[in-house]
């Protein structure tokens, strides 16, 4: 279909456990694209029930619908080339559209429907990067998108309690009890739950028009954990020893339980280590997702 309604009552689940070795046994809704919200318990490393992570405390936006005319763009990747980046979609909190993408990267999506806070998605959350760009009402040109692509399946790394995890210049440290909810619809096969990441090259982050200084795509996209880990940063853009920062997530579920949809979220504070050589948030994320690294203002 060319049209998909987000099912908030259709089946989607989670599967639980930082040494990833039970089977899931919740249900809760997921996009075929837009997001979806979890729900219930989960089995434990023990093969025991666990309670879930807490639920995110973002408040919904107050959004209304407006109608969406021609969508175009062009979509590139992480060196410029023209691509068409996996899974590119028009959504809104009430309809998500897949759009159409030449292969040489070139978007045009007539969508001629009224959207409830609209968004073009760009980027799969499996061999790319997922972005998201707020869209208005009427016609909008959306100029060049740029996306990253992730490292390879073979390539990502276990969440293990306790450890400290590392991929694409980030690395997660997991408390000793962390707990840890895939999204297994999207990533159905164990095999994609490794952690995988990858730095948003310049243009891409000025595309984001946040003030970003830096910005990373993160993978399994949606993936919940609990405590927050903490996280470290490679210091590529040589911000000064001590800096004051702020950590920043992107909200690609239309639950909006951690960000407002097509939006950014707050979720910690940090500074440049003393070396430089690093960017730190000792509060963490709690959602693996993009997320992008402002000075502190």
């Amino acid at each position: 279909m060319t049209r998909l309604l987000h099912c908030l009552a259709c089946a989607s689940v989670l599967a639980v456990t930082a040494a990833c070795s039970t089977s899931p046994t919740s249900s809760d809704t997921s996009d075929g694209g837009a997001g979806g919200e979890p729900s219930g318990a989960t089995g434990g490393t023990d093969g025991s029930l666990a309670v879930r992570c807490p639920a995110g405390t973002n408040p919904k936006s107050d959004t209304t619908e407006v109608l969406v005319g021609l969508v175009t763009g062009q979509i590139v990747d992480e060196h410029g080339e023209p691509t068409s980046a996996g899974l590119v979609q028009v959504c809104g909190k009430n309809v998500c559209i897949p759009a159409r993408v030449t292969d040489n990267g070139v978007l045009a999506e007539s969508v001629n429907q009224k959207l409830n806070a609209p968004a073009c998605k760009f980027g799969d959350g499996l061999t790319w990067g997922k972005l998201a760009m707020p869209i208005s009402a009427g016609d909008s040109e959306l100029g060049t998108l740029m996306t990253a692509r992730l490292p390879a399946f073979a390539d990502g790394v276990a969440f293990t309690p306790g450890k400290a995890i590392a991929s694409g210049g980030v690395t997660l440290t997991l408390a000793a009890d962390a707990h840890v909810e895939f999204d297994i619809l999207n990533y159905e096969d164990e095999a994609q739950r490794g952690f995988r990441a990858a730095s948003l090259p310049e243009q891409a982050v000025t595309q984001l028009a946040q003030g970003f200084v830096a910005g990373w795509v993160l993978s399994p996209v949606e993936t919940v954990i609990c405590p927050s880990p903490a996280v470290s940063l490679e210091n590529a853009t040589q911000l000064a020893p001590g800096a004051l920062l702020e950590l920043f997530i992107l909200g690609v579920d239309v639950s909006e339980e951690w960000a407002p949809y097509g939006g950014w979220q707050k979720v910690g504070e940090g500074q440049v280590s003393d070396d430089g050589a690093t960017l730190e948030f000792p509060g963490g994320v709690p959602l693996l997702t993009a997320i992008g690294v402002r000075e502190k203002r």
